[in-house]
């Protein structure tokens, strides 16, 4: 039955994670309950998997920390609720500050490949124009999910 739980609630959490990478790319902009719901159902992961877990906490108080004092100046208020979302089930499934740092790398690398292929890069490496970042903080959780996954077990 825990089981169950769990894939639902991994369900509920993908199921908006990639709702809010589509409404991102669609108008360049997310409605905030998307945020609730896939936090909700990451937060709920959590208890299920850590219980109460102290360390758990602290790692996630680093995530808020730099995301929404930090890094919430270089890019959407949505971003940051996007990271953060991912890092509350990375953080459920055992991750630490490692994993959250590897996957900001891998989703600005994947950000950088894609906009310099499409020459939207200019000679200061920054975008001539905007681009949806949503999707891309989403395909870097999945392979960071799974390869934390894959290590854990």
């Amino acid at each position: 039955m825990k089981m169950i739980v769990e894939f639902t609630l991994f369900g509920i959490f993908s199921w908006y994670l990639l709702r809010a990478a589509a409404q991102d790319l669609r108008c360049r902009m997310v409605r905030r309950y998307l945020w609730w719901v896939a936090g909700g159902a990451g937060w709920i992961l959590f208890l299920m998997k850590r219980g109460v877990d102290l360390r758990g906490f602290a790692v996630l108080a680093g995530c808020w920390v730099l995301q929404y004092l930090l890094f919430a100046r270089f890019y959407g208020r949505a971003d940051s609720h996007a990271f953060f979302c991912c890092a509350i089930l990375l953080t459920a499934y055992g991750g630490g500050i490692t994993e959250h740092l590897w996957h900001a790398l891998l989703t600005f690398c994947f950000l950088g490949i894609v906009q310099i292929l499409r020459k939207n890069v200019n000679d200061k490496g920054n975008l001539k124009v905007p681009v949806a970042f949503v999707p891309y903080v989403v395909s870097g959780f999945y392979p960071c999910f799974v390869m934390l996954v894959l290590k854990k077990s």
